[in-house]
C-alpha cells in the first residue's frame, strides 16, 4: 500500500510542476530488476512504455512488462516462469535510473503480485539543435 501511495504522490508532484503532458513511445533500451513481498524477483529487458508526463529532469509513464519470474521456491519445483505485468514508471533523466511499480498476473496460480524495482535506461545523448 505504501508503494501505491508513493506513486500517487509522484503524480501529484508532476501536476504541481511545469511538466508537459504528452503520450509518446519510449524507444530507449532498458533493463529492470524487480521484487515482490513473496521473495520472487522479476527481470524485464524491454517492451512498450509510454511517456505520459515529462519535465526537464523526470519522465512519468505507463508500461507493459513481459518478464521472467525467478522463484525462491516455486510451485511444482519451478524456478523460472514467464508472466505479464503492467504498471507505472518514473525515470530520472540525469542518472537514467528507472523506478517501477508493477502488477503481475500469474495465470496458473490465479493470483496478482505487486512488485517494485529499479532499472537503467540506455538513452541516446540528446542532439544539439542548431537553428
Amino acid at each position: 500500500m505504501k508503494q501505491v501511495l508513493f506513486f500517487i504522490a509522484l503524480f501529484g508532484v508532476f501536476f504541481t510542476t511545469q511538466a508537459q503532458s504528452k503520450l509518446t513511445l519510449m524507444p530507449e533500451g532498458q533493463i529492470n530488476l524487480l521484487a515482490d513481498a513473496k521473495g520472487s524477483a522479476y527481470l524485464y529487458l524491454g517492451g512498450p512504455t509510454f511517456k505520459v508526463l515529462e519535465s526537464e529532469t523526470t519522465t512519468l509513464g505507463i508500461e507493459y512488462m513481459p518478464s521472467l519470474r525467478i522463484w525462491p521456491s516455486g510451485p511444482e519445483g519451478r524456478k523460472l516462469s514467464t508472466l505479464t505485468g503492467g504498471g507505472l514508471f518514473l525515470v530520472n533523466k540525469k542518472s537514467r535510473i528507472k523506478y517501477n511499480l508493477v502488477s503481475y498476473y500469474d495465470g496458473p496460480l490465479r493470483e496478482w503480485n505487486i512488485a517494485f524495482g529499479l532499472g537503467y535506461v540506455f538513452s541516446k545523448k540528446p542532439k544539439n539543435n542548431r537553428d
